[in-house]
């Protein structure tokens, strides 16, 4: 059944996390963007908040702002096609994934699954939860 949607499944790896399976490139550019921001997502959600700001950098992504969308992409993109990875969100979007992030954060489980589905009925277009199927 994942394997019909987009998805990435992350597994723990000390106090970080790494991508181990994935079938959506914008959900790894997605997922450097929370890395870059783990440590102080509260200022990121003020940034991305903030209608002034045009848009910022981490460690490995890059985000703007178009109207009320956030593009992100990744530091290292291609120049010819800037966009070829990138995920994109509103900000009430991005800010409902920063707070699920967030959450999983507190709970440090040992894999993360992370789905994009168009057809989710709620403020988000990306679900983040940990894994239970897999055992401790």
């Amino acid at each position: 059944m994942l394997k019909s949607k987009k998805y990435l499944k992350l597994r723990k790896s000390g106090k970080r996390y790494e991508d181990v399976e994935s079938n959506d490139a914008a959900l790894i550019t997605l997922y450097y963007f929370l890395d870059d921001c783990c440590r102080c997502i509260s200022t990121f959600k003020e940034l991305i908040n903030d209608p002034t700001q045009e848009g910022g950098g981490g460690n490995a992504t890059f985000w703007e702002r178009e109207g009320n969308k956030i593009i992100i992409t990744l530091q290292w993109r291609d120049d010819e096609n800037p966009y070829k990875d990138a995920f994109e969100a509103t900000i009430e979007e991005l800010n409902c994934i920063l707070d699920q992030w967030e959450e999983l954060l507190k709970k440090m489980p040992e894999e993360i699954i992370m789905i994009r589905d168009n057809m989710i009925q709620n403020d988000s277009p990306v679900i983040l939860e940990e894994n239970k199927l897999i055992s401790k």
